[in-house]
Parts: C-alpha cells; sequence; structure tokens
C-alpha cells in the first residue's frame, strides 16, 4: 500500500486552480490592457526587492509571457505535490541556488504574487480567505523546500553540472567539458524555463 500522500487537501487543489482560471479571464486592472497580470506582478516584484530586476535578461513582456506559462504549470501541477515527488521541487532549490537567486527573492517573490492575485480577484469580488490560505500553502511548501535545498552543497553541485550539460546542447561549441553524460541531457530550453522560478517568477 502506497505511502505517497498529496501536501494539498482536494479542496485547495480546486480553490488554486478554479482561482486562477478567473484570473486569466480578467484582460487588465481597470480596463487597462497594459496592466496584466505579469507586469502589475513584476512591478510589485521589483519594488519589494529591486535586486530580482537582474536576475531577467530578456524584455519585461517577453519574460511576462514565461511568467503566465509557469503559473498555469504550478496551478496544474500542485495536485501532483506528494512525498514521494518532493524530491523534484529540492532539485529546483538547488538550481535557483546556481542562478543566483537568494533566499529573500523567494519571499518577495511569494508577497508579490499573493498580492497581484488579491488585486485582480478583487475585482471579481472573488478574493477570499480560503483563497489566500490555499496559495499561501503551496507557496510556503515550494519556497521552504526549495531554500533548504539551496543549502545542500551535493545538491547544488549536481544542478551545476546539469546546466553545463544544457549549455552544451545550446552552444555545442562551447568550451565545456564533454566526459560529464547524464541522462538528463535530453532537457530542452523549454523545460528548463519552467524550472527558473524568476521565469516564473
Amino acid at each position: 500500500m502506497s505511502n505517497d500522500k498529496s501536501f494539498l487537501s482536494i479542496e485547495q487543489m480546486a480553490t488554486i486552480e478554479s482561482s486562477w482560471h478567473r484570473v486569466c479571464s480578467i484582460r487588465g486592472l481597470n480596463g487597462n490592457c497594459l496592466d496584466t497580470f505579469d507586469q502589475v506582478f513584476y512591478h510589485k516584484l521589483f519594488e519589494l526587492e529591486p535586486r530580482t530586476r537582474a536576475l531577467f535578461e530578456v524584455d519585461i513582456f517577453e519574460q511576462g509571457v514565461k511568467l503566465m506559462k509557469v503559473l498555469a504549470y504550478l496551478t496544474t501541477t500542485a495536485r501532483k505535490l506528494t512525498s514521494n515527488n518532493i524530491e523534484e521541487v529540492k532539485k529546483l532549490g538547488a538550481r535557483h541556488k546556481v542562478y543566483g537567486v537568494e533566499p529573500s527573492f523567494f519571499e518577495a517573490f511569494k508577497e508579490a504574487l499573493l498580492w497581484t492575485l488579491e488585486r485582480f480577484l478583487t475585482i471579481q469580488d472573488s478574493w477570499n480567505e480560503e483563497i489566500r490560505q490555499s496559495w499561501t500553502f503551496v507557496l510556503d511548501l515550494l519556497c521552504s523546500t526549495m531554500i533548504k535545498a539551496a543549502k545542500s552543497n551535493s545538491l547544488v553541485r549536481q544542478q551545476k553540472k546539469k546546466l553545463k550539460l544544457l549549455e552544451q546542447q545550446n552552444h555545442p561549441n562551447a568550451d565545456i567539458d564533454h566526459n560529464n553524460s547524464s541522462d538528463e541531457e535530453n532537457e530542452s530550453e523549454e523545460d528548463k524555463s519552467h524550472f527558473k522560478l524568476c521565469s516564473l517568477m
């Protein structure tokens, strides 16, 4: 008999998914198509933690498209956060250490996301304590697990190696150790973007 249990209740999963669907139906704050969820989020994130701005190498509007994709990915995979696959979240945490993400950035991300969710869902009079608690729970789980993993030297070394392999795929002529082989070499650039907290974030 399996002991693999989801960290989220069925009610929490449903709340997160339904609230995100409502957010996606809103074109912008006060009818302004430029005040989209992603742009409002980034404005708040950079206000809370200005150092996060340096993590983004692409245009912020292009980054916004990635953010929405990753948040959609998060909402659909929240139900898969179980005791057996939490190891994958730990790997993400170690990878974020390699990216230069500091522990305080996670808190800023969480605060900015909750603030933006409230702003948008209040438009539809649908923001409530149940939604706040459900999103806070999953974000706390993700962030605390990733922060802890980022302190593991062995996990961080593994992710550094994996990123070198990704760089080798994307830039075959780069001077990279070709002896580092792994079954993870087939990860695409699109997969990589899903893992970077601040491409969500």
